[in-house]
């Protein structure tokens, strides 16, 4: 969504909203409705299908599976995997098809079905928080924080075009974040500034980080 806001000017009769089946949804569609019409959820063409026997697989397991059927990468969105079932975000257009031809993931059996609307709007990715002391909210520093590494570190992997921001590329070490911005980081994975907590008695500033896992 950052890129499209960077390089696509959108007509002020137009209003436009993201969704992925979920908040927490990674993989998402931008919908455009005109000024007289509620952006709405239930207006996107996306079906969570939920499949149960995937006891021991993994989320490349599974997207595997589903891809092994032909399916076009861009027509899937996010995969949940908790314990013995997975929940799959994907495109209504072929939701029929992998519901009657998704029959086995790896060596499992397993049984799909669409998925119902209180479970697939309440998934999230498995995350896990903690705090951390950062002098600011450059990127180079709160980066560094998020992945264990030392600002000098940081900055190269953020000048080496290793460091998205809102799924966008940065490569500027000063850029200010805030509060909810999303920060992957190559080989180290993808963060979220969840919360600025205020100074410290130092004149540092506190804040709090979501770690995917």
């Amino acid at each position: 969504m950052a890129v499209f806001r960077t390089h696509v000017k959108v007509s002020p009769f137009v209003s436009t909203m993201v969704f992925g089946g979920c908040e927490d949804a990674e993989r998402v569609m931008i919908g455009f409705f005109p000024d007289y019409m509620e952006p709405q959820e239930s207006e996107f063409p996306i079906t969570p299908l939920l499949i149960t026997g995937v006891e021991g697989l993994s989320h490349r397991d599974i997207l595997g599976s589903v891809l092994g059927l032909g399916i076009k990468r861009e027509l899937t969105g996010d995969i949940f995997v908790e314990e013995d079932r997975a929940v799959v975000m994907c495109d209504s257009s072929i939701a029929d098809y992998l519901l009657f031809q998704l029959k086995t993931v790896g060596r499992n059996k397993v049984e799909v079905s669409v998925c119902p609307e209180d479970i697939a709007l309440k998934l999230m990715h498995p995350f896990t928080l903690s705090r951390s002391v950062v002098a600011s909210l450059r990127l180079d520093a709160v980066a560094g924080a998020m992945a264990h590494l030392s600002r000098g570190d940081a900055q190269s992997l953020i000048a080496g075009e290793g460091v998205n921001v809102n799924f966008a590329l940065c490569t500027d070490t000063s850029k200010k974040l805030k509060e909810g911005d999303v920060v992957s980081i190559r080989h180290h994975g993808r963060f979220v500034l969840t919360e600025v907590m205020g100074e410290t008695k130092k004149g540092r500033l506190a804040i709090e980080i979501k770690t995917y896992i």
